[in-house]
């Protein structure tokens, strides 16, 4: 099962459809969070069948009316069920429809103030305070957790980092380790560290050993984030377009 988390903004545009569809088609992607999508409520299915015709998804468009996040799968692979829903992520429990394979799965789009962030650190801790299976939490956090997650802009500050770095470390949560790409998203200026995996020790404990490929941005400013899990990974993985 082939995951991915992408920032794409803008997917009202036809050139950027046609784009994912592509990409969805040639990496043989199964389950997909496409982050701040900005395509209107009314739009939303529309848009959503020009691209995964025949998939299935959820939205959080109805608690953030700027478009945050869909989650959408493909049901011959992956069995998707909904847990909660918020305007800063989508959590969902997903099953692999050819084996016993299991996981609670968050899709995040943080918000870019830090005070607004705070929302979501809490909530994150009483999901983690109730969590009894593998959790995988990735996406486009808005938040870097190291001084070196960023480069050519104004000095990091401690107020930068310190609530994510506290939120996984109280929750004893793991970064994945990343390959590939250094730095999720650029403006060609600024270079900064903002999407990643994060898993906490059931994952660690009972999951498969994994990397998180950060792959080519191709026509977004953030790299896609790709793992993936079952007994066809390094096959899979041999014909991802890096």
């Amino acid at each position: 099962m082939k995951v991915i988390t992408w920032n794409v903004r803008g997917v009202n545009k036809v050139y950027k459809q046609k784009e994912l569809m592509e990409f969805i088609k040639v990496n043989k992607v199964n389950v997909i969070a496409i982050i701040e999508h900005r395509v209107k409520e009314c739009k939303d299915r529309q848009v959503i069948n020009k691209i995964v015709p025949n998939w299935e998804g959820i939205s959080n468009i109805s608690l953030n009316n700027k478009g945050r996040i869909w989650l959408l799968w493909d049901p011959k692979v992956a069995i998707v069920k909904e847990i909660n829903m918020h305007s800063q992520y989508i959590q969902a429990e997903i099953k692999c429809a050819t084996n016993a394979m299991t996981y609670h799965f968050i899709a995040v789009y943080g918000l870019h103030i830090v005070q607004d962030r705070k929302e979501l650190w809490r909530k994150l801790r009483e999901i983690e305070n109730k969590q009894q299976e593998p959790w995988l939490v990735m996406g486009d956090f808005n938040a870097i957790f190291e001084v070196e997650d960023r480069i050519h802009e104004t000095m990091v500050q401690d107020h930068e980092i310190r609530d994510f770095r506290e939120f996984v470390e109280d929750a004893g949560m793991t970064e994945l380790k990343a390959i590939g790409r250094s730095f999720t998203w650029t403006n060609s200026h600024v270079f900064s560290k903002i999407n990643r995996a994060i898993v906490n020790g059931k994952w660690m404990s009972k999951m498969p050993p994994i990397q998180v490929h950060v792959l080519d941005p191709y026509f977004s400013d953030h790299s896609p984030l790709c793992i993936e899990l079952g007994s066809q990974q390094k096959q899979h993985l041999d014909h991802l377009d890096l």
